[in-house]
């Protein structure tokens, strides 16, 4: 997504209630921001969702998908994206059901499938004539929010770690080309990330690591 122009932003500081996501428009950068209140598969959504806002021009906080035709357009489209059709009907004839989808256990089995949130899975399988629009009201919404556990296989959250989640590569690497440039020093850097020398390092080794990994 970077790679196409589009900078990814993930907020901590937005709470439960706030919104899932926003979009700012920009002809040379554009902005998705979703909120990391919302567990992985809902926020892979969400980010897909905001995409679909950029491609129609429109400026966007994502809100109840019911609200409008536009936020309803949206979120298809996202779902469509993350469960293409010509893969998911097949699945759905072969391991969970030839009919609709009625019960939640089994919305669940296809959200898994997919990695998506409960609610993506949902709106595909309405999209697709396989559920009643009565399944995705009977999806619970807190089930988008992170457990609040620790997961005891995540890379320790220290501030270099933490910054690049928040702010994506890109971001990080435009301030050190600037100041491989010239345009900026390393103390001006520093005070753009809110690092120390050390921690500044370790965001200029990850972007390296993820360069040669690319």
């Amino acid at each position: 997504m970077e790679a196409r122009g589009v900078l990814l932003l993930q907020f901590s500081s937005l709470e439960r209630n706030s919104c899932r996501g926003f979009l700012l428009p920009h002809d040379a950068a554009p902005v998705v921001a979703v909120n990391t209140k919302y567990n992985p598969a809902a926020r892979l959504f969400t980010v897909f969702h905001e995409l679909a806002h950029l491609i129609r021009g429109d400026t966007a906080i994502c809100d109840d998908p019911r609200s409008s035709s536009t936020e309803r357009w949206c979120e298809q489209t996202a779902a469509q994206v993350l469960a293409p059709t010509d893969d998911l009907l097949p699945y759905l004839d072969r391991w969970v059901t030839t009919g609709k989808v009625t019960s939640i256990d089994d919305c669940r089995r296809i959200a898994n499938r997919y990695k998506i949130s409960l609610r993506a899975a949902a709106v595909r399988l309405i999209s697709v004539e396989r559920a009643e629009s009565s399944l995705y009201s009977r999806i619970d919404r807190d089930t988008d929010f992170e457990s609040g556990g620790p997961n005891p296989n995540a890379e320790p959250q220290t501030t270099p770690v933490r910054r690049v989640a928040a702010l994506g590569n890109e971001i990080p690497r435009e301030l050190l080309r600037a100041r491989d440039q010239g345009l900026l020093t390393t103390v001006q850097v520093r005070r753009y990330l809110n690092v120390d020398p050390d921690q500044l390092n370790d965001i200029s080794f990850r972007l390296q690591t993820a360069d040669a990994e690319a």
